[in-house]
């Protein structure tokens, strides 16, 4: 089923504003389920953050935030014209990310495809004292209807090798919910 722009709007808040999230058993992982579309993140390595639905801005959806004061989560929808692949959202998704300010280069970025369906972009950011960690899970849900960009950050830890923040998304997904 084709989405036009003009119901994105409406749509993303009703998918965003009936999240579900949180797992709670013996062992805490990151895993946050979102209806309207369905879909699940999940990050195994990381602890259960709650999330919490913010309004919209003007021009833009509406976003799923979570910090459990180590970790910050955020989780957004974009509405597509018409069905595209999640290789297609990742392509766009890092588009994105690449326009936004105090970047690094793209070739200082690190970009890989996790399974068929979730791309991680993972890049350190030098805002302060410390540097910033930041993590990227980019997927189609919704029949392929909507991209999603999932973002995780977190301070850097005195003498921390990046490649240990890369392995903490070592089993990361999202997963859409089967019919």
């Amino acid at each position: 089923m084709k989405r036009s722009r003009s119901c994105a709007g409406s749509f993303a808040v009703a998918a965003l504003a009936t999240a579900l999230t949180g797992w709670h058993g013996t062992v805490a992982a990151f895993e946050a389920k979102v209806t309207d579309p369905s879909f699940t993140i999940t990050v195994p390595a990381l602890p259960d953050i709650a999330l919490q639905r913010q309004p919209a801005a003007a021009a833009s959806s509406p976003r799923l935030l979570g910090d459990d004061g180590t970790y910050k989560v955020s989780v957004a929808l974009s509405a597509m014209p018409q069905a595209v692949s999640a290789r297609e959202c990742a392509g766009s998704g890092l588009r994105s990310i690449l326009t936004r300010p105090g970047l690094p280069t793209r070739d200082n970025i690190y970009r890989a495809p996790l399974s068929a369906k979730t791309f991680l972009v993972l890049y350190v950011t030098s805002e302060g004292p410390q540097p910033t960690l930041h993590a990227h899970l980019l997927s189609a849900v919704g029949d392929n209807t909507y991209c999603t960009e999932v973002h995780f950050s977190r301070p850097g830890r005195a003498g921390e090798d990046v490649d240990e923040w890369r392995k903490t998304f070592t089993g990361a997904r999202i997963d859409e919910a089967t019919r």
